[in-house]
């Protein structure tokens, strides 16, 4: 015979046990995607790793061809300021009537030069690119008309006639 306190134990006893395996608790049930939704996941990776490897692509080709060609043009830009610098500079020394070798020697600087001088001009060649790596060297020439004053001017052409000027050899 049972007491009635101990029928209501057991009854306490199974409802616990009936809720810790019922299965309709949300934690127990399993998750149920709408139809189509796994395609549209993969479909999404995919588009995600195309557009991935585009910019890869992308990267990948500007780091090859467009920064080099940038390098090139930056380093086109930079040889002629500097043969206008050149000029310019060479110029103004000649504006006092006289160009010198001292004043060609400053405006060179460390640039190796040759100077011909003849009755109606100056011709001033100066190497810009010194020959690196195989690549041969650079000289432009700069020439004056005589008489030198306020207005003269340098002609600039690149020097092709000659080999450029060297650098004189160090003395022991």
């Amino acid at each position: 015979m049972t007491l009635p306190n101990e029928h209501r134990n057991e009854n306490r006893h199974e409802r616990r046990d009936e809720h810790r395996y019922d299965r309709s608790t949300p934690s127990a049930r399993p998750v149920a995607r709408p139809a189509g939704c796994s395609a549209l996941l993969a479909v999404a990776v995919l588009l995600a790793v195309a557009v991935l490897l585009a910019v890869a692509g992308g990267l990948v080709h500007w780091l090859q061809v467009r920064l080099p060609a940038g390098a090139e043009e930056r380093e086109r830009a930079d040889r002629r300021h500097h043969v206008e610098s050149l000029a310019r500079n060479l110029a103004t020394a000649a504006r006092d009537g006289e160009l010198s070798d001292e004043d060609i020697g400053r405006t060179a600087r460390a640039d190796p030069w040759t100077v011909e001088r003849t009755g109606q001009e100056i011709r001033v060649v100066v190497t810009t690119t010194p020959e690196l790596a195989g690549e041969p060297a650079v000289c432009w020439a700069f020439t004056f008309e005589l008489p030198l004053g306020p207005e003269s001017a340098a002609r600039t052409a690149p020097h092709t006639s000659s080999p450029c000027p060297e650098r004189p050899a160090p003395r022991e």
